[in-house]
């Protein structure tokens, strides 16, 4: 079957009323992007549009159900499928979208854009998330294990009470990041140039030295000099 054709079926799955049916269609365009390395590109837009459509931000309210917090699990999918393909040219947009209460145990998620994506309560157990977009995501809660954000651009995301365990965060941006309540004494990797102000503060403003939204219950690693903390306002 050429390669249209195949891509034309698997867009054509993902519109169907059966979950069953819309998973398949994910992993069909997975199968495809390997098979056809040019085509990564709007493939990978095709799933990220997919996901934004299956997770929107404004539907984290309704995911909650008498188990706890669940999205769907074909935007589940599309994470996974993101992660087990090759990076190229991948254009993976999935800002503003809602991956409360899922299993990433050992995906990939490394170089996507999740700005604004909303995390709350998820375990990231083995997750690599290297050069990713996690700004102004919403990570309160999240558990991070053995967890690589070497890279990871999180500037004004909330982390209030996030906890750390064995993960690396060398090169993190955390400007303007809100760690009240966060745990960080298990971290490796963290300096005072990743709580350098944003770029949008101007000189002369109260926040133009190293800084965090944090608090007496934050926990730093052992020997590591705070930057001055700030109050969170939500």
């Amino acid at each position: 079957m050429a390669i249209s054709e195949r891509f034309g079926k698997a867009t054509e799955q993902l519109s169907s009323d059966k979950l069953s049916m819309r998973i398949a269609g994910v992993y069909l365009l997975e199968r495809l992007a390997n098979d056809s390395p040019g085509d990564l590109g709007p493939i990978t837009e095709v799933l990220s549009a997919f996901a934004r459509d299956q997770a929107s931000i404004q539907r984290c309210e309704a995911t909650i159900t008498p188990k706890g917090i669940q999205t769907g699990l074909d935007a589940q999918a599309v994470l996974s499928a993101l992660g087990r393909m090759p990076r190229g040219n991948m254009r993976a947009d999935l800002s503003g979208t809602c991956f409360v209460g899922m299993d990433l145990r050992g995906t990939n998620l490394s170089g996507l854009d999740f700005t604004g994506a909303s995390f709350v309560g998820t375990r990231f157990t083995n997750v690599n998330f290297s050069g990713s977009i996690l700004e102004r995501a919403v990570l309160s809660t999240a558990q991070f294990d053995q967890t690589d954000l070497s890279g990871t651009k999180l500037s004004g995301a909330d982390l209030f009470n996030a906890r750390f365990k064995a993960t690396t965060v060398a090169g993190a941006d955390f400007s303007a990041a809100n760690l009240t309540a966060a745990d960080l004494s298990n971290i490796t990797g963290l300096t005072m140039d990743q709580f350098q102000p944003p770029h949008y503060y101007t000189p002369g403003s109260p926040y133009n030295e190293p800084y965090a939204y944090c608090a007496a219950n934050t926990r730093w690693p052992e020997g590591f000099t705070p930057p001055h903390c700030f109050e969170w306002v939500r």
